[in-house]
């Protein structure tokens, strides 16, 4: 049985990600919204489905080089760079992904320079979750849509559907049945030992439909009801998986990262090779 590192603070696991030191896994799923046509079911529980890894290129793993089992999810957003979650890669908190691959692929196993956010704090309340990935090797499939939009973006009409590999079935793409926006941010503050839902954060889902345990880092979409009960393909691109169920089976709200004005500079600052800022976000990933 595999022995787990997870990110805590108190007695609440917080973290969506915790990650095996050795062993083997049980079985993961992941998160996912209404499917358009008829698709297998994933998980009852949390309504999601299994998409086609194909329909999905823009979606990577995160691996740990030598077991290939997936650890986090990720989202190109141009042919170099992969947005994630900063717990993933970030040594302070365990984090020990080191290669990425894309969706539909096996055996492409992708080295990575890890970019943390300047203003993430692993000791802390873990705000500003949210890591770049400047991936090697030939240009990888990108979102359409490119960087995210900013957070609270949405219309009244939307909610959000997430993508990821965690379980109950490690390794399949999951995607989420549309979640709501959480009608107060209460229902995850007091899920995450009293940690308050930052700004740039996204406080959504239930226990119908949320992200779990190894979906950390996938990414979270907008999505519209165009009708009672019939969803729009994804929208925007709005954040990443942060916090989640860590049993799979007490599932309840998740928060997300998501992007203030602040933060999209970051991208950009990133993405753009500015020196400084790239080197703080590397001392913050050691």
């Amino acid at each position: 049985m595999a022995t787990m590192r997870c990110r805590r603070l108190g007695t609440a696991i917080l973290l969506a990600t915790c990650l095996p030191v050795g062993g083997s896994h049980t079985a993961l799923a992941a998160a996912a919204p209404a499917a358009a046509a008829a698709v297998p079911a994933v998980d009852k529980q949390f309504n999601g489905t299994q998409p086609n890894e194909a329909d999905y290129p823009f979606v990577v793993k995160l691996v740990k080089k030598g077991t290939g089992d997936p650890l986090c999810g990720g989202v190109a957003i141009d042919k170099q760079w992969v947005l994630t979650a900063a717990h993933c890669v970030s040594k302070s908190v365990g984090g020990i992904a080191d290669r990425v691959v894309p969706a539909g692929s096996s055996k492409d196993l992708r080295t990575f320079i890890s970019y943390c956010h300047t203003g993430y704090s692993p000791g802390g309340d873990t705000k500003n979750d949210v890591a770049l990935l400047l991936v090697a090797g030939k240009p990888l499939v990108a979102w359409r849509g490119g960087v995210p939009k900013p957070t609270h973006a949405w219309g009244k009409q939307e909610g959000f559907f997430s993508l990821g590999w965690g379980r109950p079935h490690l390794g399949t793409l999951g995607r989420s049945m549309p979640m709501r926006p959480a009608a107060s941010n209460t229902s995850c503050t007091s899920r995450y030992a009293g940690q308050a839902v930052q700004a740039n954060e996204i406080c959504a889902g239930s226990a119908e439909s949320a992200p779990c345990l190894f979906d950390s880092g996938g990414p979270l979409f907008t999505a519209k009801e165009e009708q009672p009960g019939k969803w729009s393909a994804e929208i925007d691109l709005v954040g990443v998986v942060s916090k989640a169920a860590d049993d799979c089976i007490n599932v309840g709200p998740a928060i997300f990262t998501g992007f203030g004005a602040a933060d999209l500079k970051w991208l950009d600052d990133v993405r753009a090779g500015k020196t400084a800022v790239r080197n703080a976000s590397r001392k913050v990933c050691q």
